[in-house]
Formats: structure tokens, sequence, C-alpha cells
């Protein structure tokens, strides 16, 4: 943060402010500072005073705008806007709210050194997003080489950005307060195209295999790995949630406002469980959650929360989420039966096909089979 001029023939005067340089550009017998970038809109004036006064003065007001102008009393803090953020009906469910909740207090935390009741929302904005990012890289801001690290910092701040997003502007300032324009305006770190962490399948199914039937962990772990669902999900899960259907049997996804279930999309679909044993098990429970609760455990979103992250943790391959990492096993094995499918059928067509002496597959499909959707030609074939 120091007067600098560059080399050259010609001294060209200039302030450095967290590795960005600002020229002085002469006016009215002294200097000024302009910047146009989004975000970083500046347009000061130091009329009469020399470069190094000028520059002295630049970093004054670079310190300010960083500081933020300092609040009336009576100013609402980054706390009071928690607060009001929690009330705001919203699309967040109560998992992102807190989830992103967390992730500003960690922002503030890294890039101010202050806690939320110390910070106000004036603060919130582009410099902040940087200053964050600065310090998770070590206090080398670089937007051109992706490191690994790199989407682990953007998800943290996308959490933490989803406070301020516009639509809920207008619930802030009915509640007396006024969030920067620029709040959302971040400059991203490139990513990392990685393969997601390798898991141990065939050790996480041998040691789900030793869990006795009931376990509420065996429970659990199931409706993550053999149905796909989200913690929560898995959490909320009831017997009527349990269907059978020609052979096979489904978790039924859905809203259910009787039970103070809402699905994250509100789609419904049915979720195949893919494991028969699993599957029996899941028809021989009586009415009530699937995962029972000893009754030692007080807190049933906390038990979810930490202990099976924990029991995973040996097999998810460093899986940040590892409860969320079987929802990713179930669909690939959910894609294997598909494709299995899809070949055993295309080779069950070129079966009939040959059978009925058809010199191509397509009349046997638009004729013949029973999955045929248009109504059979007379005379055809």
């Amino acid at each position: 943060m120091k007067l600098t001029k560059s080399n050259g023939s010609e001294e060209k005067p200039h302030v450095m402010w967290k590795g960005r340089k600002y020229a002085l550009m002469p006016y009215l017998n002294g200097f000024r500072i302009r910047s146009r970038a989004r975000g970083d809109e500046i347009d000061w004036k130091f009329t009469h005073m020399s470069a190094d006064k000028a520059g002295r003065e630049a970093l004054k007001k670079f310190e300010e705008r960083a500081e933020g102008v300092r609040p009336k009393r009576g100013t609402p803090t980054l706390e009071d806007l928690i607060a009001a953020y929690k009330e705001i009906p919203k699309r967040a469910g109560q998992a992102a709210e807190k989830q992103n909740i967390y992730c500003l207090r960690s922002v503030v935390r890294t890039a101010l050194g202050k806690t939320l009741d110390k910070a106000f929302p004036q603060q919130i904005g582009p410099d902040l997003w940087a200053e964050f990012q600065k310090a998770r890289l070590d206090g080398r801001l670089d937007y051109s080489t992706r490191r690994p690290g790199n989407a682990a910092i953007n998800s943290t701040v996308r959490c933490a950005k989803s406070i301020f997003i516009p639509q809920l502007i207008a619930d802030y300032a009915k509640k007396g307060i006024e969030i920067p324009a620029n709040a959302t305006v971040i400059k991203w770190l490139p990513e990392m195209a990685l393969p997601k962490p390798k898991a141990l399948g065939a050790a996480l199914l041998a040691k789900w295999l030793s869990l006795p039937t009931g376990d509420p962990m065996r429970d659990a772990i199931g409706l993550g790995r053999f149905a796909g669902l989200r913690r929560e999900e898995a959490s909320a899960c009831r017997r009527d949630w349990i269907v059978e259907d020609r052979g096979a049997v489904y978790v039924e996804m859905r809203d259910r406002p009787d039970q103070g279930f809402l699905t994250k999309t509100g789609e419904m679909y049915r979720a195949l469980v893919v494991n028969d044993e699993f599957a029996t098990e899941l028809l021989a429970k009586p009415a009530g959650h699937i995962v029972t609760m000893p009754k030692r455990i007080r807190s049933r979103d906390e038990w979810f929360e930490r202990k099976p992250q924990a029991w995973l943790k040996p097999f998810v391959g460093g899986a940040k989420k590892p409860f969320h990492r079987l929802r990713s096993l179930y669909a690939d094995e959910v894609a294997e039966f598909t494709e299995e499918a899809v070949a055993a059928r295309q080779a069950g067509i070129k079966a009939a096909s040959k059978n009925l002496g058809h010199t191509n597959t397509a009349t046997t499909k638009k004729s013949y089979l029973s999955g045929d959707t248009k109504p059979q030609k007379k005379g055809a074939a």
C-alpha cells in the first residue's frame, strides 16, 4: 500500500492497492484516480497537490472504503440481517438456510476478521468476496490458474452470496436493511474438472451387511445407498412412503404436508430400491419412521448430521459430503441397470426380427412389439 512509480522514460505515478495498480492522472494541478471496472467504480480528485500527497490521500480512501463508512448508531449489523433472513419466506429449505449462514460467517471472519455482529451489510460486495478468496489462496489472488481447492472456495462464496440475491432485497428493505447494489458481483475462481472420489463400494456393502436388521445405521445407509435418498429425506422417510408395484419396491417421493415434509424440487417420483434384501426389510417395517432412533438419542437431526457421516468416511474416498456420495453410487447403479435393460431389449428385438423373417428391426419394433405406442397396421409385413 504505497505510492510507486513505473520504470520508463517518463514517470507515471500510481497507487497499488490489494495487488491492483491505479494510475494517478494529472488533473487541475493535482491528480485523479478513475476506475470503471464493475464493482470497483471510483472517481477521486486530488487537486492542487503533489503526486506523493495525492497517493497518500488515495490510500486513505481505499482504507476507508475497505472498512466501510462508520455506521450510525443503530445501523443494522449482519447479525441483524441474518435474523431477518431467517424470517423471510424463501425457496431455500432449512438445511440450505443453515449452510448459507454458516458460509457467510466463514467469509466475514476470514476476510474481515470480524463476527457478524461487528460487520455491516454495507461491507458486502466484490471486495469482501475477493478478500476471502485471497485469504484462502494464501494471499495471492489468481483468476487464471485452475486449482483443486478453487471449487470449495467458490462453493462457500456461492452459498454466502445466496443471502443477498435480488429476490430478497425488497424484504430486507421492509425491515430497514439496505443491501449494496453490487453485493452479488463476484469474480469466480477457475475450477478443475476432477473425477469424483473413488468409493470402496464392496467394502461399504460388506460393512453394511454386518449391521443387524433394524439397526438405525443400517436403515439410514440403506435409504441413501439403495434408494438414493438425501440425508433429510432419509430422516423423514416413513413406512407409508414404501410401495410395491409389479414385484419392485419403491420409495414414493412427494410432498407430504400432513407429515411436515416437502420435497426439495416439488417433483413427485418413485425411487427404486436396488437391493432386494433391503427392499424386503422395508416392506416388513411397522408404521412410523423407517429409521427409528434409540431412546438415548435426543436429536434426530443431529444424529443424521453426524453419525452416518462418520460411519461412511472410510468408504467414500474423502468426499466432503459422505451421505450425499451414496446418492451418486445409487445413480451409477441405476444407470447400469438401465444400460443392461437397453442392451437386453436390443438383443431381444434382433432375435424377434430374425425369427419373424424381417430384413431390419424397424418393422419389428413398429408393428409387433408390445412396447409400441402406435396402432398396428393391417396387413403389415
